[in-house]
């Protein structure tokens, strides 16, 4: 799939395996640059956040200690049980719930990655 795009966005969830597979996904690429030189890391966010846990925070600052606060976007995406429920119901959660806060977070994500590109 690295071959077949030139930029790519790593989504993560506040969580120790993760956050493991995040801080080896991003060396794997620049190892393997010389297969696409085009091949970018535009961001990192995160998903299926919990916004009353203190998680975020922490796993922000390893993404930071890493060296990648430079890709580390300021959106990020919560849980909430309107993400899943429009899943199960075959729809987009815009479509499903357009005034909830996880279609805002979408939305919100959305501007980010344009500005980054």
């Amino acid at each position: 799939t690295l071959m077949a795009c030139d930029y790519v966005f790593i989504p993560v969830r506040p969580s120790g395996d993760d956050m493991d597979t995040c801080l080896e996904f991003v060396p794997f690429v620049e190892e393997h640059k010389h297969l696409n030189p085009k091949l970018e890391i535009k961001g990192i966010f995160f998903t299926q956040n919990q916004t009353a846990s203190k998680n975020k925070k922490y796993f922000e600052s390893l993404i930071e200690k890493a060296g990648y606060k430079d890709i580390l976007m300021k959106s990020s995406i919560r849980f909430m049980q309107a993400a899943g429920e429009s899943t199960l119901s075959g729809k987009s959660v815009y479509e499903y719930n357009p005034k909830a806060a996880v279609a805002t977070d979408y939305k919100n994500l959305t501007k980010e990655m344009d500005k980054w590109l």
